[in-house]
């Protein structure tokens, strides 16, 4: 019997545009707006912040010191954070299921800027009982210890999860672990899959 859902944030519960803020960043440095990108997302840098092996203010340094960045670092967090918007279709799945009974964790690959932005400006996210993120765990989705942090936190077995993330092979990892998942397309298709899986 299901009891739980477990779920991603990211592209589930908000959406998210990262080129919004290296768009902003790139115009008060010496990179363009694709090596802005390229340098923050496509190297190790931004998985040393969401593993909180690296500190916001040490991000920005490093930012500041590599592009020739002329921003304060009080401007850089809101850049860097306001990139997302509450998917309200999935908001209101949620809060229909958890009139049913349904239980709620947040499991996350997220840093701390990020995390407490959407938290600050999302009430909704007040709505889950539990969060297990990445800058708070040391490790990141897949590597089995997180989804398991989360089962423990709900106080279930894995049978009696459903994990629910936008890319399919963090979703399959969660099903290799004996847990159930889906892979979230949109909040109608997430609807049909949870009401099948509610009913075995």
């Amino acid at each position: 019997m299901i009891k739980a859902i477990i779920s991603d944030l990211g592209k589930v519960v908000v959406d998210y545009d990262h080129r919004k803020s290296t768009r902003l960043l790139s115009q008060k440095s010496a990179l363009t707006e694709k090596e802005m990108y390229d340098f923050i997302y496509m190297s190790k840098m931004d998985t040393k912040f969401d593993t909180g092996r690296l500190t916001p203010k040490a991000l920005y340094e490093h930012i500041r010191r590599s592009t020739g960045l002329k921003m304060p670092f009080a401007e850089f967090k809101r850049v860097f954070s306001d990139i997302f918007s509450l998917k309200k279709d999935t908001a209101e799945l949620y809060a229909s299921l958890k009139k049913k009974g349904l239980r709620f964790c947040l499991l996350s690959n997220t840093n701390v800027l990020h995390y407490e932005w959407c938290k600050k400006r999302f009430p909704f996210l007040s709505f889950f009982e539990h969060t297990v993120l990445s800058y708070k765990t040391g490790v990141m989705k897949p590597h089995p210890r997180i989804y398991m942090e989360a089962v423990k936190k709900l106080g279930l077995k894995k049978e009696e999860c459903v994990y629910v993330d936008d890319f399919p092979e963090l979703a399959e990892a969660a099903e290799l672990l004996g847990l159930h998942a889906v892979h979230f397309r949109n909040a109608g298709q997430l609807k049909k899959e949870l009401n099948r899986l509610l009913t075995i």
